[in-house]
C-alpha cells in the first residue's frame, strides 16, 4: 500500500513512512521503493523529518544506497544553524551507522550500498 501511494505523496508523508516502516521492519524492497520516491524530495525536508527518516533506517539496519544518503547529508550542511544540535548530530551518527561518511572513506557498508543503488537505477 505505501508503494503504491508513494509518487503521490509529499517528501515529508515518504520521509515520516520509511520512518516507520524501518522502525516496523519492513521489507527492504519496500523501502528502497520509497527511498527512490523521496530522492527529489529530499531538499525540502525538514530536519525533525530527516531524523525520523534516519532513524528508521539506522533501526532497520538498512542503507537504501550512498545517492539517498548523499542528499540527506547535503541537505543537512546546507541548513546549517537552522539545525538543533541534537538533531544534527543524531542525523550524522545515524548516517555513520549506515555505513556513510562524510568523505566517502572505505568502509564495510560502502560496497553494499554501491551495489544496492545500482540494482535500482
Amino acid at each position: 500500500m505505501a508503494v503504491s501511494t508513494a509518487a503521490d505523496a509529499s517528501p515529508a508523508e515518504l520521509a515520516r513512512t520509511l520512518g516507520v516502516c524501518g522502525r516496523l521492519g519492513c521489507d527492504e524492497m519496500v523501502l528502497d521503493s520509497l527511498a527512490r520516491h523521496l530522492m527529489s524530495g529530499v531538499d525540502q525536508l525538514k530536519p525533525d523529518q530527516m531524523q525520523q527518516l534516519v532513524q528508521g533506517l539506522k533501526r532497520a539496519d538498512h542503507s537504501p544506497g550512498v545517492l539517498l544518503l548523499d542528499a540527506i547529508q547535503e541537505r543537512l550542511q546546507g541548513l546549517g544553524s537552522d539545525v538543533k544540535q541534537q538533531q544534527a548530530d543524531s542525523i550524522k551518527e545515524g548516517l555513520r551507522e549506515l555505513g556513510h561518511e562524510e568523505a566517502h572513506a572505505p568502509n564495510p557498508k560502502q560496497q553494499e550500498q554501491t551495489e544496492r543503488s545500482a540494482r535500482y537505477t
